[in-house]
């Protein structure tokens, strides 16, 4: 039990517990001393100073009592009268605080005899209130015996305090001698306390410091920690060398382990980026034959080249990252050459700001968007089919937003809570296969993120796909 709460022989509680309670010792005397001391002080320096105050007050007050009652003889209005009536009560206030709290007898004999002839100008009071009193003369000779007397107690309390000073000014200077002696003892439990505290706290924490140093650089080939005593710095280094082996252990393991998920996600990218198939492309190429022979050949390379153009993105992008500009430019490529194949049947629209364009994203995320909106939208409908794109910052600054909308059949609850929930959705297989389930994980690859691809269906009648690109880029 004793070394429970004091802790071992050689423990650093049992170092610290000792000087706390040396330092709360004399810490409490020294409090308890110097607390009497200046409360005692204090409260004689308080009486002297509220008497003198109360003093000064009380002549106030019977200059007061004294000029409203010469005003209400002459003039006999109410309201000075009140001011008497207020002036005698405070008097009677200010003697009350002075025989509290004066120490001097012979003030308190003279505060006596004030209120005595204080009580016989209460009678001279009523006569002047009732109109039977000719003139406040009388109440004036009272009046000055009244001052007379505050003067004198005055003088008493002057010297009364003269007296007590040197008894007050003696107490500070025992305080101020104490508080050297109670200095003079915390100087030396304080050299004591430095010279232990480098003995059995700070050399081994510079152990400590040292050893977990060299783990920190990923040395975990150094020597252990030395251990001197058995204390609580002692336990710490052996931990921390088991730490240290265990910790080595663990890094190995775990190295291995992120080599395998690194080569495991490269290997999950490359598999999105390998189902990339430019099949539309074709379907593409037989409008352009068709219209070929219908029209002259300046069209036909205008569609020629536009499939050029992307067909030598597709490789590009599935290889590499790109630009939104980039991207765009696909889609405007695909609008061209689908604006061709279905003419007034579907309309085109693009809304994209120029100042988001040069931001990196990974390739063919856009366009196979678009690619699913025409091929299970707009494609079925005789006529009235749009297909929008626009790209807009958001509300914080912090992303490129990308919108594609469309009418036409509209997409399922349930293909949304696939979507949402990681899984793959069903594809026709007549686009490129780069579906909204594989540019969803495509987007969590490159960016590390979840929440940056939505899919929606608004009042039943349009479908709204919203990629979200960091404008930061890819994180590193």
């Amino acid at each position: 039990m004793r070394n429970r709460i004091w802790g071992a022989k050689n423990s650093v509680k049992r170092f610290i517990m000792s000087f706390s309670l040396c330092v709360i010792f004399v810490m409490t005397v020294f409090g308890v001393i110097s607390l009497f001391q200046l409360a005692t002080t204090t409260r004689h320096y308080d009486d002297m100073l509220q008497n003198f105050v109360s003093l000064e007050e009380g002549q106030k007050l019977i200059e007061q009592l004294e000029s409203s009652a010469e005003r209400y003889a002459e003039a006999r209005k109410a309201p000075d009268f009140d001011r008497v009536r207020e002036a005698r009560r405070n008097l009677d206030g200010v003697l009350t605080r002075i025989e509290e709290v004066s120490k001097d007898p012979a003030s308190l004999l003279a505060v006596r005899a004030v209120r005595r002839s204080l009580a016989e100008m209460d009678g001279q009071l009523l006569l002047l209130e009732s109109g039977r009193y000719p003139g406040p003369f009388q109440i004036s000779e009272r009046c000055g015996n009244v001052r007379y007397l505050l003067t004198r107690i005055q003088m008493l309390e002057v010297d009364y305090a003269s007296a007590v000073y040197p008894q007050m000014t003696q107490s500070i200077a025992s305080l101020t001698r104490t508080a050297g002696v109670v200095l003079i003892l915390l100087l030396l439990e304080a050299v004591l306390f430095c010279a232990g505290l480098h003995e059995q706290i700070y050399a081994p924490i510079q152990r400590l410091v040292g050893g977990v140093q060299e783990i920190s650089k990923g040395n975990f080939q150094c020597p252990d920690i030395e251990t001197v005593k058995n204390d609580e710095f002692d336990y710490l280094a052996a931990a921390v060398n088991r730490m240290k082996r265990d910790l080595s252990s663990l890094i190995e393991t775990r190295e291995e382990k992120l080599n395998a998920e690194r080569l495991l996600k490269e290997a999950q990218f490359l598999a999105l980026q390998s189902q990339v198939n430019p099949h539309f492309l074709f379907n593409v190429l037989g409008a352009t034959t068709a219209t070929a022979l219908e029209e002259g050949a300046e069209k036909t390379m205008s569609l020629v080249e536009s499939v050029s153009q992307m067909l030598r993105y597709t490789l590009r992008a599935t290889k590499t990252n790109v630009t939104l500009r980039d991207e765009m430019g696909m889609v405007e490529n695909y609008f061209f050459l689908q604006s061709q194949r279905f003419g007034d049947r579907i309309s085109f629209v693009m809304d994209l700001d120029e100042d988001l364009l040069d931001v990196p994203i990974p390739g063919m995320t856009v366009q196979p968007i678009v690619e699913n909106a025409v091929i299970h939208g707009c494609e079925k409908m005789a006529s009235g089919g749009w297909l929008r794109v626009a790209c807009r910052p958001d509300p914080e600054g912090k992303f490129a937003v990308v919108t594609v909308e469309n009418n036409g059949s509209v997409i399922s609850e349930a293909q949304i809570q696939c979507f949402y929930a990681g899984q793959s959705l069903p594809n026709s297989g007549r686009s490129t296969g780069i579906g909204l389930g594989n540019v969803r994980d495509r987007m969590r690859y490159f960016y590390d993120r979840k929440d940056l691809m939505d899919c929606a269906a608004v009042n039943g009648e349009i479908n709204v796909v919203t990629l979200r690109y960091p404008l930061s880029g890819r994180p590193s």
